[in-house]
């Protein structure tokens, strides 16, 4: 472990991983704020290349970054809003090597289909309530939003590192012998649920599913109100909370 002054080099780089195109060329991410960077240095510190945090921040986390070969820059609060995509900089931040896949064969009873889930905040919520269910794996369609976006890290509260997530098309999965079950305002309020290898498809925030996949669906079901106000829908990472909770009680 080093402990060394930001320079103008290093702040471009973490400022490239911004970009998704950065991220893959690089195989890296950012991850900031106190509570998930914590987390991150407990469970995959071996991953971790470096952190960017305040004098005080690291004097109080030192123990955590002693023994390890992370390079630790010290920064002002103005450096690190300078780096930072939130619109508030938090005390630290890190960039880390994406985790390797951890599990090649799945088998799953439930898991969920993202179909062009783009919002990063519904894409974090939504690895939050999978990782609430003890959803190990969920399967996202090509055009969702990046998992290591910053905003969805964030959002996702840490729960990105224990859900594993793979792209994969619908057609696919319905072939591996997943049975459909689309999230739809048009579905049915009564619906009864198989015994094994369900697999929940939310739609996109706008559009809901996309054509192509609705034929594929085996069964449309919704959600009705007790008694709305006015709301016309729920949005994608509230709806799915919803259904994993009656689906997997």
């Amino acid at each position: 472990m080093s402990f060394q002054n930001l320079s103008i080099s290093k702040t471009k780089f973490i400022r490239s991983l911004h970009l998704n195109k950065n991220r893959q060329k690089y195989n890296k991410y950012i991850a900031e704020g106190h509570k998930i960077c914590k987390d991150i240095l407990g469970s995959y510190a071996a991953d971790v290349q470096y952190v960017v945090g305040t004098e005080k921040w690291i004097e109080s986390n030192i123990k955590q970054l002693l023994g390890t070969k992370i390079e630790c820059f010290v920064s002002t609060e103005d450096e690190l809003r300078k780096i930072t995509q939130l619109s508030t900089a938090s005390q630290v931040l890190l960039v880390a090597d994406k985790p390797k896949s951890r599990q090649d064969d799945i088998l799953l009873d439930f898991s969920l289909y993202l179909d062009a889930i783009r919002n990063p905040g519904n894409m974090g919520a939504i690895l939050r309530v999978a990782d609430w269910y003890g959803i190990s794996c969920i399967f996202l369609s090509v055009d969702c939003v990046d998992i290591y976006n910053p905003k969805v890290i964030q959002a996702s509260m840490s729960s990105f590192l224990r859900v594993e997530t793979k792209v994969s098309e619908l057609s696919a999965l319905k072939e591996e012998g997943f049975k459909l079950y689309g999230a739809s305002l048009d579905g049915e309020e009564e619906y009864e649920l198989t015994p094994n290898r369900k697999l929940l498809v939310i739609g996109n925030e706008g559009q809901g599913i996309r054509l192509e996949n609705q034929s594929l669906i085996d069964k449309h079901i919704k959600i009705s109100s007790a008694k709305s106000l006015g709301a016309e829908s729920l949005n994608a990472a509230v709806a799915t909370g919803i259904l994993c909770d009656r689906f997997l009680k």
